[in-house]
């Protein structure tokens, strides 16, 4: 029974590494430059294949309240 669990896992090892032994081994390409253009007064960027000039914007508002805040409308002016 040992032998049988012993050559089973010397199997599924070299089966394993011979797996590992055949990946390709390419070399990532390197990364093209984004190309900019100018919107305005304001720089964008070009979209690729195209001659489209796009510039993303945008804000974020944040509102909250601490304390012993009350919905409005309740205060009794006390």
């Amino acid at each position: 029974m040992k032998s049988i669990l012993l050559g089973f896992i010397a199997a599924v090892a070299a089966f394993a590494m011979a797996g590992a032994a055949e990946l390709p081994t390419a070399k990532p390409k390197p990364a093209k430059k984004m190309r900019t253009c100018m919107i305005g007064d304001q720089k964008g960027f070009l979209l690729a294949g195209s001659d489209t000039c796009v510039k993303l914007g945008g804000y974020i508002s944040v509102g909250g309240a601490l304390g012993n805040a009350r919905p409005p409308g309740t205060w009794s002016g006390q």
